[in-house]
């Protein structure tokens, strides 16, 4: 029987162990590579040298991306530049200007390492070209450097056998890094109660321009640079497409295949709901690379123990959102129903702290929505016109129950959207049990959110008049939006979501639409072990 290949790392990877272990975890084990500025840069730069594939330059010949490989170290890489002369020697082109850092020596020795096993010659340096500064920094390939590129190989052997990532850094190598937004070391640490609270949010890598399109018989296809809608030959709206981060449709939408894939192409979400706002699916790229997250989060899944440990925070951040909502529309009113429905969620918070299985706490769960939702009427201005006496679903049996099951339905997207961009599988939750179809862990997700995107909308909404009975129509028993009252809800949840609030753990101010990623990352870390518990966002 033959034996295996043997499993090859790329020098670049392993290089990143001498700059940050993490950093090496994230891009080596767990798949996740994003691209910043500075690398699309060098990139570029990197395609352009590709193009000429040698030139004699000084009197030497110049040979691009050379491919080098070790079997005895098991890594493989490619060099920028191999310049012949009295020996092959590599030279790796860098951003920015002369560093010598530890990270681009251990890359560069590596490569020489190849060379030699290969070529069987010595080379005793190589060259670190800098764009920035356009200088050549000479590196001595002593035997300092080798036994600590060596190290790097064993660390990064070992790492690759790791469960658990390395701890973050959190010190002056994390403001340059593209794996910043996701790798989070100051709040990592200060969860972790060893680290100081963050000063900033973290840039955003989730949704920010939804755009809806409800209109029935409506066409979209690309135009160029934009995203066209039609009907009947006639342009509706033109948006530019690098404006469009999702793309909502109801109803009787067509869209060409062209747009479709310049949207899958460009990681441009599509989701499908009905005419009356359920959903119905989407379209997507393909599923996060990170495999290792997964079958941790499937793991954990079975855990008793910690998903009850998930589900109570998720269960005691519902409860405390759906208070200070109740406690902040009664303080002009000393509503005794509000009040009684404030004192009994508060006594309700021991009861989860000490719930002692996932049933009890659905059972405390539902006590408290009833309890809100009782009050949640009452905050309803009497003379609008709306009747509501309880949640109602499949089918809403009054206008207000409409409003509550649409904004429930686009929550529940952009849950799962936040999910599936922390890297998680949506279907597999903790709180919620995994039924076929039912996107558990994004339900488990939207708890802690439904007052805080959804209820208040719909309360402001009817509160200020600017939803009123004829915006709703009664069919087969059920009660749903018109089109031009859905277009009011959508625009009215759209600015919601792009509202400023101020963390209550980090203390730092971004919109909601970026909590619901920020929180998806934490639960994420949770997972793997990196924080000790989910704290839900719950407002005071």
């Amino acid at each position: 029987m033959e034996s295996a290949d043997p499993a090859y790392l790329p020098i670049s990877q392993v290089a990143e162990v001498a700059f940050c272990p993490r950093n090496f975890y994230y891009r080596a084990v767990e798949k996740i590579d994003l691209t910043d500025a500075r690398m699309a840069q060098g990139s570029i730069a990197e395609r352009k040298r590709e193009a000429r594939a040698s030139i004699v330059r000084e009197g030497k010949l110049q040979v691009r991306s050379v491919t080098v490989s070790s079997e005895t170290l098991g890594v493989i890489g490619v060099i920028d530049v191999l310049e012949e002369g009295a020996f092959p020697c590599p030279v790796e082109y860098k951003l920015g200007s002369a560093s010598e850092g530890l990270y681009e020596r251990v890359q560069l020795c590596l490569q020489a390492m190849c060379l030699e096993e290969t070529l069987g010659r010595s080379v005793p340096y190589g060259y670190l070209y800098y764009a920035g500064s356009r200088k050549r920094v000479c590196i001595d390939f002593d035997d300092i450097l080798k036994d600590k590129a060596l190290e790097c190989v064993a660390e990064a052997r070992r790492l690759m056998e790791s469960p658990t990532r390395p701890e973050p850094v959190n010190d002056w190598r994390c403001p340059g890094c593209s794996l910043l937004p996701i790798c989070m070391p100051s709040e990592d640490r200060f969860l972790d109660g060893v680290g100081q609270k963050p000063r900033k949010p973290l840039p955003s890598l989730g949704i920010e321009h939804v755009v809806y399109v409800d209109e029935q018989g409506a066409y979209l296809r690309k135009d160029g640079s934009r995203l066209a809608v039609t009907k009947e030959g006639q342009t509706l709206a033109s948006v530019p497409l690098g404006h469009v981060d999702q793309l909502v449709l109801a109803g009787n939408v067509n869209l060409s295949t062209p747009l479709l894939k310049h949207l899958l192409k460009y990681d441009v979400e599509v989701v499908l709901l009905n005419s009356y706002g359920k959903y119905e699916g989407r379209f997507t790229t393909e599923l996060s690379k990170n495999a290792v997250l997964r079958l941790r989060q499937y793991e954990r899944s079975k855990e008793e123990s910690f998903r009850m440990q998930v589900a109570r925070g998720i269960v005691l951040g519902k409860i405390q959102n759906m208070r200070a909502f109740l406690m902040r529309g009664n303080r002009t009113r000393g509503n005794a129903v509000l009040e009684e429905a404030i004192r009994q969620l508060s006594s309700l918070f021991p009861t989860v702290e000490r719930a002692t299985g996932l049933d009890v706490l659905l059972g405390v769960e539902g006590a408290a929505s009833h309890t809100y939702f009782q009050g949640f009427a009452a905050l309803l201005g009497e003379e609008i016109g709306f009747d509501f006496e309880k949640r109602t679903r499949r089918p809403p049996r009054d206008p207000v129950n409409a409003l509550l099951s649409l904004g429930y339905t686009l929550l529940c997207s952009d849950c799962l959207t936040a999910c599936q961009i922390a890297g998680l599988d949506p279907y597999v939750g903790f709180y919620h049990i995994p039924v076929y179809g039912r996107p558990a862990l994004a339900l488990d997700l939207m708890e802690e959110f439904r007052v805080l995107l959804v209820d208040s909308v719909v309360l402001s909404l009817i509160n200020r008049g600017s939803i009123r009975p004829n915006d709703f129509e009664e069919k087969y028993g059920g009660w749903f939006l018109t089109e031009r009252g859905r277009e009011k809800f959508y625009a009215a949840y759209g600015q919601r979501k792009n509202t400023d609030v101020t963390h209550p753990i980090f203390e730092y101010t971004l919109p909601y639409r970026r909590v619901l990623e920020l929180q998806a990352r934490l639960l994420s870390k949770v997972v793997m072990e990196d924080i000790p518990a989910y704290q839900a966002f719950a407002t005071r």
